[in-house]
This record gives C-alpha cells, structure tokens and sequence, in this order.
C-alpha cells in the first residue's frame, strides 16, 4: 500500500489517502512480488541483463558496459596482462575480448586509456601490456580509439 499525505494548511485540514500499489502490467510480476516490489525488480532484470550478455545478445561493439561478474567469468585470454600475488591469486588487467575471444574495441579503447592507472605489481608488466594492446590497436586501425569516432570506422 502507499500512503500519501496530502498538503494541509493546519493540522484540522490534513487527511491521508491509502493508495494499493499495483505491481506493473507485464509478463514479469512474479520478479515484482518476489521479495521486496520494486527491487525484485531491478535484481530480475539485472539478472535478465546478465544472461542476454553471456549469451552474446546486444553488440559489444557499440560499447556495452561489462558488468563485474561478466568480467569475472572471462577466460585469462580477455586480458592484456596477468600477475600473481605472492600467495598465488592471479590478478588480471585490462580486459579487451569478450567471452568469445573476439576483441572489443571500445574495451580495447578504455584499457589503453587506463594503462597509467593501473597498480601493477611488476612495472615491467606495463610495457608487456602496453605492446599488447598496442599490436591490437594497429590491427583495427590507429584512428579507432580517437573521441568523435565511432568504433570500427578508422582505417
């Protein structure tokens, strides 16, 4: 239910009119009755998100956001570079291939912008990414990752 207070002058005057809340008219109201209305929904359709992005729907090629567990299920081959901690985690840089192992440009774009952000374990790791992304770069076209362009166009 919803409850709205409507504007009074004093006290005397205030009245509060009891609204039902209706869940909206589409195919996914279970995910709107399932724990908690509104973020039942966001979490349904975060997780439908999800799934159309593992499944390869929507075009990486216009830029899609990754999402962290997206990220998180790529093979080590999506990455520019990857370190080990002493205790053996690895740590992966600059993820530039989707989970087919196709590169993404505009991914190979952010990774090349991020190279001096990253803290890297080994400097030396920097150079080997660097040259990575950079021999990536010369195979779409130098004039891909400039501001104004669409990804793909340059040559």
């Amino acid at each position: 239910m919803i409850v709205r207070a409507e504007p009074y002058q004093s006290k005397e005057d205030a009245s509060i009119v009891v609204e039902p809340a209706r869940p909206p008219a589409c195919a996914v109201k279970k995910a709107w009755r399932a724990k908690g209305g509104a973020m039942g929904m966001v979490r349904f359709l975060g997780a439908a998100v999800a799934v159309l992005a593992m499944l390869g729907v929507g075009s990486t090629a216009e830029g899609a956001k990754w999402s962290r567990t997206y990220i998180r299920q790529l093979p080590d081959s999506a990455f520019a570079v990857i370190e080990r901690t002493p205790e053996g985690k690895a740590v992966r840089h600059l993820p530039h291939h989707d989970a087919a192992g196709t590169l993404d440009i505009p991914h190979l774009c952010n990774a090349l912008s991020r190279l001096g952000q990253v803290k890297w374990r080994d400097p030396a790791n920097a150079e080997i990414a660097r040259r990575h992304l950079q021999e990536h770069l010369e195979q779409v076209g130098r004039t891909s990752c400039r501001p104004g362009r669409k990804a793909g166009e340059g040559g």
